[in-house]
């Protein structure tokens, strides 16, 4: 492996990943959505033909997706201002691991937007 491949897979997994935050905060919204999963998938296909990947940068491909996904998410979640006080970091642990209790507090919330 090398470090310019790594980096550029990593540098388009996280791209990916925040261009999907959008898509699924504060609520789902399903074409955006299932748009960023196909895009994924034809740059993984692509990244695959040029590189031929190996499993530890495949996962390492979906490891920068999904922490693309959750950094971004977290100042999405921190901007719609629902529980002041909290942390970038405590949003963006919430974002991974509690999304659903989240998308409920939006809801439940009166300054919607």
């Amino acid at each position: 492996m090398q470090v310019l491949q790594l980096s550029v897979i990593v540098l388009i997994g996280l791209s990916l990943g925040v261009a999907s935050s959008p898509a699924r905060i504060p609520e789902m919204k399903w074409i955006p959505w299932l748009a960023a999963a196909v895009l994924t998938c034809w740059s993984y296909v692509g990244l695959w033909v040029i590189w031929d990947l190996s499993l530890v940068e495949a996962l390492l491909f979906l490891a920068a997706v999904f922490g693309g996904s959750a950094l971004y998410g977290g100042r999405l979640w921190q901007n719609l201002g629902l529980e002041p006080g909290l942390s970038y970091w405590e949003w963006v642990k919430r974002d991974l691991i509690h999304t659903r209790y989240l998308r409920r507090l939006y809801r439940s919330s009166p300054a919607k937007r």
